[in-house]
C-alpha cells in the first residue's frame, strides 16, 4: 500500500505540495479503475455514475482495494489542499478547520473500509500496511479534534508498524517507511 502511495504522490504533485493536482489525479485514476473490466463498476444510464459499494463479497481483485485507497487519498489530498489554500488566502479561513476535519473523516472512513476488506481478502503484509494507514489517518483526525491521547495511541500503532516493516523491506521500502516515521515522530 505505502509503496503505491509513495510512487503516486511523488509523480503527481505531493513533492511540490500541490495537493490539488494529486486530488485531480486520484479522481482521474478512480474513473479509469471503475471502468476496468475486472472491477465491473460500469456507469448507469447515460453519463451519470451510479456508485456501488465495495464489500467483502464483491472485492475480487487488487483493483478493488486500490479504489478504496484512492478514495481515502483523494479525501486526504482535498483536505490538505484546502488547508494550504487557507494559508495562502484563497479559501475562507473560518471554514478551513471544519472542511479539513470533514475530509479527513471521510479518508478515515475509506481507510477503515480498506482495512476490513483487506482482512478478508488480502495477504498479511497488505493488512498490516492497511492498519498502519488507518491508524495514521485516525491519528490525524484525532489530533485535529483535539483528542490528543487517542491521537498518540493511533500514531504509536502506526509508528510501531512502520518500524517493523522498515526492517523487513528492501532499500526503497526502508526509505518510504523512514520518511513516514520522520513525519510522525514530531507529533
Amino acid at each position: 500500500i505505502y509503496k503505491l502511495i509513495y510512487e503516486r504522490k511523488e509523480s503527481h504533485g505531493i513533492r511540490t505540495d500541490d495537493f490539488d493536482s494529486y486530488h485531480s489525479y486520484c479522481t482521474r485514476r478512480l474513473k479509469r479503475l471503475r471502468s476496468d473490466k475486472q472491477v465491473n463498476f460500469r456507469h448507469g444510464k447515460g453519463k451519470r455514475y451510479e456508485s456501488k459499494e465495495i464489500t467483502t463479497s464483491n472485492a475480487k481483485s487488487a483493483l478493488h482495494l486500490e479504489i478504496l485507497l484512492l478514495y481515502a487519498e483523494r479525501a486526504w489530498a482535498r483536505g490538505n489542499a484546502v488547508k494550504s489554500e487557507g494559508e495562502s488566502g484563497t479559501f475562507p479561513p473560518s471554514k478551513i478547520p471544519r472542511y479539513f476535519k470533514n475530509k479527513i473523516s471521510k479518508a478515515v472512513k475509506w481507510a477503515e473500509n480498506l482495512l476490513l476488506i483487506c482482512k478478508s481478502s488480502a495477504d498479511d503484509r497488505t493488512c498490516i500496511e492497511a492498519l498502519a494507514y488507518f491508524s495514521y489517518l485516525k491519528g490525524v483526525l484525532s489530533s485535529e479534534n483535539e483528542h490528543f491521547e487517542e491521537a498518540l495511541g493511533n500514531f504509536s500503532i502506526s509508528l510501531q508498524i512502520f518500524e517493523k516493516i522498515r526492517k523487513w523491506g528492501n532499500v526503497l521500502e526502508q526509505d518510504i517507511f523512514s520518511k513516514q516515521i520522520e513525519e510522525i515522530e514530531p507529533l
